[in-house]
């Protein structure tokens, strides 16, 4: 909202003196500027990469959403037996959220 009001301040300090009140603009343009602000913000949103790599805690969570509850100690049993797609980082866990949907849906099946 603020962007907005920044917008029309700009647009009327551009169109009158700076010590002249504020103008009232009309409902289209009014609309105009809402609509243009709203989809700046869908395109910032949309910019932002959506990291893939997850934590052995983000897993259980994911999973549990899913109906699939597990536990920390099923987890590691099923990546020491390489049942579930993962990757070491040092001596870390990381995990694919893309590769876990796709493992969920193959044990579903």
């Amino acid at each position: 909202m603020c962007a907005i009001l920044s917008r029309i301040n700009q647009k009327s300090n551009s169109m009158k003196p700076q010590n002249e009140p504020l103008a009232l603009i009309g409902y289209e343009e009014l609309k105009g500027l809402i609509r243009q602000e709203i989809e700046a913000a869908q395109q910032r949103l949309e910019a932002k990469p959506v990291h893939d790599t997850i934590t052995l805690a983000d897993v259980i969570d994911l999973l549990d959403e899913h109906g699939m509850p597990t536990s920390k100690a099923k987890i590691y049993k099923l990546t020491s037996a390489c049942e579930i797609p993962h990757r070491k980082y040092g001596n870390k866990l990381v995990f694919s959220r893309k590769e876990l949907r796709e493992w969920m849906e193959q044990q579903m099946k």
